[in-house]
């Protein structure tokens, strides 16, 4: 038997001087090593006419001093230059594409490992809409207009971002599992 709990959370996500507003809903199930959140992201006006570039979803984390990166191979590294063109038919199989990075506490006598995992819709990802790795939140926020609290600010926070100005009107989903290994 398998236990399960289930939430839903909603994110509410103000762009331009709150002239746009980007919903983003799931409804999260928890299981005893492992979260399964489906996302879905509803833009409701073209964003390639609306947004600037480097506009997008930032999700920051403050890892542990002992965690670190198991390797880069299965998720574009961040950078600032989100115009340039990425090859990114490695991550992608058939109408989807697959993204993961790992953590492993480098301390630790236990062989485990935290994973975030990532499936998106190719069409989506061919949009520059996919999940990438930022080391360091910090060192990009003032060229990206992140705005981060002075507790943040003071941490050196890692990072998943989401770039949406290259979204139509419309729905995006993707699935997003968080597991203990």
């Amino acid at each position: 038997d398998t236990f399960a709990s289930f939430a839903t959370l909603g994110f509410y996500l103000n762009i331009l001087f709150f002239k746009i507003s980007l919903d983003l809903d799931t409804d999260a199930r928890f299981y005893e090593d492992s979260a399964h959140i489906p996302m879905t992201l509803t833009v409701p006006v073209n964003a390639t006419e609306k947004l600037h570039p480097k506009s997008g979803v930032l999700y920051h984390f403050l890892p542990s001093a002992d965690a670190k990166v198991q390797s880069l191979d299965y998720i574009p590294q961040f950078r600032t230059n989100l115009l340039a063109e990425r090859d990114l038919s490695t991550y992608c199989k058939g109408q989807y594409c697959d993204f993961s990075v790992e953590f492993q506490n480098s301390k630790s006598k236990h062989t485990g490992s935290f994973k975030l995992e990532f499936k998106l819709p190719r069409d989506q990802v061919n949009l520059k809409m996919y999940p990438q790795y930022v080391d360091d939140v910090n060192k990009y926020a003032k060229e990206m207009n992140w705005r981060l609290s002075k507790d943040h600010q003071s941490q050196r926070r890692a990072g998943l971002y989401f770039e949406v100005s290259g979204l139509n009107a419309g729905e995006y989903p993707w699935d997003f599992w968080m597991s203990l290994k």
